[in-house]
């Protein structure tokens, strides 16, 4: 136990990350690059990542949802640029449904 402590405080600054991406094997020059293209290209930052679960597809799309309504006042604040979810390609069953019938009333 007191090498352990040792070397601890010895090498303690070393041991551990905080950043995940000084695990990465992908040299620093690199990731800095790919962060200067993106932004270039105005690609979403995206390395952070909110997971809603849900029992199926429609309620974690609904969670989804909600999630974005939950992280409205932090991209108000600039806290956030922005939120972007599944629901913006993949629309929940019952929306789907009531978007398709609201379609149809206005087509016909």
């Amino acid at each position: 136990m007191p090498r352990a402590a040792a070397i601890i405080v010895w090498k303690g600054d070393r041991l551990w990350q905080r950043e995940l991406t000084a695990l990465s094997p992908v040299p620093i020059e690199a990731r800095q690059l790919d962060s200067a293209l993106r932004a270039d290209l105005g690609a979403p930052d995206v390395r952070y990542v909110v997971a809603v679960p849900g029992n199926d597809r429609e309620a974690a799309l609904r969670g989804a949802e909600a999630s974005v309504a939950r992280l409205a006042p932090l991209v108000e604040k600039g806290v956030l640029s922005h939120v972007d979810t599944p629901t913006r390609f993949l629309r929940a069953p019952r929306r789907s449904a009531s978007d398709r019938r609201r379609c149809h009333r206005l087509l016909n």
